[in-house]
């Protein structure tokens, strides 16, 4: 190898640490940390079932709203953590192996997956809050850290879609469209 090749592999393994390091720089830590968030997540589902289960009457309308904040905040916190991948699978799709194009594009399919899943619960969780004649927009007021977060995902699922689209020829040049 000689010295500009050199140059060139030192160069990319630090383009390779420093993509990781954007995001989560332990994945022993991130995956403890989504198996926390993911816990966290199906307990909320859990309250947010038993709200819905009790007789009708002020007291479940008050469990239902404190559940469906829970369950928004869960859910909010789990998309959080799935758009910290975006720039490392974008970083891989420009830079990384190219024999791997095809494993990048489906990574970013389950990503996509988990941040429209994330902006679907947030959203559904608060427009449980849209009851006894409380409208949406006051619950914007009420809640405009997790209506921003709505808003988050589907930003991160927008770009998500542009790096999808722009390795599609790549990663599956048989398709022919």
């Amino acid at each position: 190898m000689n010295n500009k090749d050199a140059e060139e592999s030192t160069d990319r393994k630090n383009q390779t640490a420093d993509a990781g390091a954007s995001s989560n720089p332990d994945p022993k830590e991130q995956k403890i940390t989504g198996l926390e968030l993911g816990d966290k997540d199906a307990a909320a589902t859990n309250t947010f079932g038993a709200a819905f289960g009790m007789e009708p009457g002020p007291s479940r309308q008050q469990a239902v709203e404190a559940a469906s904040v829970q369950a928004a905040e869960a859910s909010a916190a789990l998309g959080e953590l799935a758009i910290t991948a975006i720039a490392d699978l974008a970083w891989l799709a420009e830079h990384g192996n190219p024999s791997l194009i095809a494993d990048v594009a489906v990574g970013l399919g389950a990503l996509r997956a988990a941040v429209t899943g994330a902006r679907t619960n947030v959203s559904f969780d608060l427009s449980k809050l849209a009851t006894d004649g409380t409208s949406l927009a006051e619950v914007h007021r009420a809640h405009p850290q997790l209506w921003q977060k709505v808003e988050q995902f589907t930003d991160a699922r927008e770009e998500i879609d542009r790096i999808t689209a722009a390795i599609d020829h790549r990663a599956a040049p048989t398709d022919g469209r």
